[in-house]
């Protein structure tokens, strides 16, 4: 009976000690399950940043391209400006050659009128 009473303690014991190592093997899952989840936790957390950040990023970009095309525009604008400029400052020349040429010819036409004056007074003289 002792015999049989010592085994049964043994199983029992064993029982036990298998009954607590399963708890410890439930509570180092849960463990890992917690941290599993941590972890998760952490890597949607970085997700959610690296799609903000991504989403700042095209933003920047947008307002870079939207500012290119604003030099671009003003650039041809001034381009046009200037091609505008430039074709007045010629017109204004060849005004100011012609009103020159215009001028030397009523200067020539002029002294011709004073020289026939001066004949004519002169022969009146006579």
């Amino acid at each position: 009976i002792e015999g049989k009473l010592a085994e049964i303690y043994r199983k029992e014991s064993k029982v036990k000690d298998r009954e607590e190592s399963v708890k410890a093997e439930g509570n180092s899952i849960k463990s890992l399950r917690a941290e599993v989840q941590r972890f998760r936790q952490g890597l949607d957390l970085r997700e959610i940043a690296m799609n903000r950040d991504q989403n700042e990023i095209e933003s920047r970009w947008k307002v870079l391209r939207d500012a290119e095309r604003s030099i671009e525009n003003k650039k041809s604008e001034i381009s046009k400006i200037k091609m505008q400029h430039d074709n007045r400052s010629i017109e204004l020349k060849e005004r100011e050659e012609k009103n020159s040429m215009q001028a030397r010819e009523i200067e020539i036409k002029l002294t011709s009128v004073t020289q026939k004056e001066n004949e004519l007074k002169e022969m009146n003289k006579k």
